[in-house]
């Protein structure tokens, strides 16, 4: 009685079956790894900030307006404004900068495939 009532439960309640060959097990695993999600992200936050470091050599540009309420005159004002910042300044700073996030992100791109290297 017990095993008949075992052998209904596990029809009613299976679980799917899925073939795996090595392959897809392994980027099953990968998938599901927090580690690795975790350096993905820290490898795109790694380019992001590559990026970002190659904007040192630009200068910004900043435009800026408002409203403002003068009482002595009884009227708005609207003040604008332009703002150049150059960072130039900082060339020594800049390529460094450069070179240490490339290569950052170089040791990231060859730690994730060599994780994601099929067996």
């Amino acid at each position: 009685m017990i095993l008949f009532l075992l052998l209904l439960f596990s029809i009613c309640y299976g679980q799917e079956v899925i073939k795996l060959d090595i392959k897809k097990a392994y980027q099953l695993a990968l998938s599901k790894n927090l580690e690795i999600r975790k350096m993905l992200n820290e490898l795109s936050s790694l380019e992001a900030r590559e990026v970002e470091s190659k904007l040192f050599f630009l200068p910004n540009i900043v435009f800026g307006t408002g409203v403002i309420y003068n009482s002595q005159r009884d009227e708005w004002e609207k003040p604008y404004g332009i703002s150049f910042l150059s960072t130039l300044y900082e060339y020594r700073k800049t390529i460094p900068k450069i070179r240490s996030a490339r290569l950052r992100t170089e040791m990231q791109r060859e730690d994730k495939e060599a994780l994601t290297c099929p067996i």
